[in-house]
């Protein structure tokens, strides 16, 4: 059974207390603690989904909560027992759509049930429409207001029992959006290029995947992936690829099959997707995607001239290697989904030794200002420490450690929450370092700062500035600004 054999190889556990060993801060000391316990716990009532019977009681349970809060106009409410909503009618049905398009059983919702939730929607359409007419003889820009309504009701769309009213102001929508497609965002585009296919006209979804295609970014090291903004959570990108991803499996085009695929498993590799909302809706889309992203890797790993057959992950112990070792070991792919290795080196040095900086995928740079010569510090300045943080890709779960210099002193620091320069934070102080941590560090770059004074004269040793994914402890860099640093008494 998959659920024992995820078991066995440890995989129940939370990814944030995974790998205690290669971290360079035990979970009990993050703000991490009560999300990994949650991780955890939910982990350990995966086996529920394994079982046939669980699932149908759930779903039949679920549902049966649904219809039973369908008012008698047949609209959803947002709550039980309150006004019927036009967005979560839409959202409903909409889903719906998509879970037939999946070839997913739909005996729990009766036909009877779905007519009158679409006469709700399409009289509340109509009533939305005339307003919007009445308000303003320039309409076109709040066309994009119906775009969710339209992609629903392109589904299975006849013109069969409508009305001549709803028939002529269906047109116009229809043509407004194919004119303005081009002006609309990622996610909007990709609804009307859905709703095209289905109401037959092939070619203008094919003119909008053809779009997508041209402005794809293919990466080497990400995958496949369109230009986003997202300062939060990646919960609005999700959305969006979604629906791409269902448009190019529609008009049946396979060419981005394999970088869309990676982009989601490197993405999922570093960050937390347990309570995204649109995850569902990704892998509805990646169940009809041609391919063998659903098999498990098999890789061979040649060490010390023998020979490991491994199958997904989890089946190899830690691998420690000399330098000279390290020459001759190899990892061969033979067939299945992309993989990725993780190497965590360590080297022997002296304190005074000065290291250079290191962090490829995570980077992170120390610079100090405030002082009077680049050689020295001299005791009463005021120093404000800046790092400088940047990522190749969004990360959740992101530590920093900075250490004090012994001759410093940040003065009264406060820990809690900060949102400075586009970021949200943790930050806390004590007498050894300034410590920062990030549940969401979006690609691109960063500055952290806070400020310090020297308040006593000597040569320190300077520790260096570390930093960590706490989902995958081998991307990690760290930067040492001074091995050694003299301050002086003016």
């Amino acid at each position: 059974m998959r659920y024992q054999e995820w078991k066995r190889k440890g995989e129940l556990e939370s990814r944030l207390a995974q790998n205690q060993d290669k971290k360079y801060i035990q979970l009990e000391n993050t703000p991490w603690v009560r999300k990994s316990e949650s991780g955890t716990e939910q982990m350990a009532l995966l086996g529920l989904f394994f079982n046939r019977a669980h699932m149908d009681q759930v779903i039949e349970s679920n549902l049966t909560k649904w219809i039973q809060s369908q008012n008698p106009d047949g609209g959803f409410p947002w709550i039980k027992d309150g006004s019927s909503s036009f967005f979560i009618t839409v959202r409903f049905l909409e889903q719906w759509n998509k879970i037939k398009w999946a070839g997913i059983s739909t005996d729990y919702f009766t036909e009877d049930e779905y007519r009158r939730a679409q006469e709700y929607v399409d009289t509340e359409f109509l009533k939305s429409w005339k307003k919007m007419k009445g308000d303003s003889a320039d309409s076109t820009i709040y066309y994009q207001h119906f775009i969710p309504f339209f992609l629903q009701r392109a589904y299975g769309f006849t013109e069969t029992d409508l009305t001549t009213e709803f028939i002529q102001t269906w047109k116009e929508l229809k043509d407004s959006v194919y004119v303005n497609w081009s002006n609309y965002d990622s996610g909007l585009r990709a609804d009307i290029g859905i709703a095209a296919w289905h109401l037959g006209d092939k070619n203008k979804s094919r003119n909008i995947v053809d779009a997508f295609i041209d402005n794809a970014i293919r990466n080497p090291e990400l995958g496949t992936y369109w230009r986003y903004n997202h300062q939060r959570q990646q919960n609005g990108y999700l959305a969006v690829l979604a629906k791409i991803t269902e448009l190019l499996v529609l008009n049946g085009e396979s060419s981005l099959d394999t970088g869309i695929t990676q982009w989601i498993l490197v993405n999922k590799m570093t960050n937390d997707w347990q309570q995204n909302p649109h995850v569902t809706s990704l892998m509805l889309s990646l169940l009809k995607m041609k391919g063998e992203w659903t098999t498990t890797s098999r890789t061979t790993i040649i060490s010390d001239g023998q020979e490991k057959q491994i199958s997904g992950i989890g089946d190899v112990d830690n691998i420690t290697l000399t330098r000279e070792e390290l020459k001759s070991f190899r990892i061969n792919h033979v067939d299945g989904p992309p993989i990725w290795l993780g190497i965590i080196t360590s080297i022997k040095v002296q304190p005074e030794d000065e290291i250079k900086q290191k962090g490829d995928i995570l980077h992170i740079e120390k610079i100090v200002t405030g002082s009077t010569s680049k050689d020295f510090l001299q005791v009463g300045e005021q120093l404000i420490i800046r790092l400088k943080l940047s990522t190749d890709r969004d990360l959740d779960y992101v530590y920093i450690e900075d250490p004090l210099v012994p001759g410093m002193d940040p003065g009264i620091s406060l820990s809690g929450y900060q949102w400075k320069y586009g970021l949200s934070y943790y930050q806390s102080f004590n007498s050894a370092s300034a410590q920062f941590y990030i549940q969401h560090l979006p690609k691109g770059e960063y500055i952290l700062e806070y400020k310090t004074g020297v308040v006593r004269s000597g040569t320190f040793r300077n520790p260096r500035t570390k930093i960590q994914s706490y989902f995958v402890p081998e991307i990690n860099g760290f930067d040492q600004w001074k091995p050694k640093v003299e301050v002086y008494r003016k």
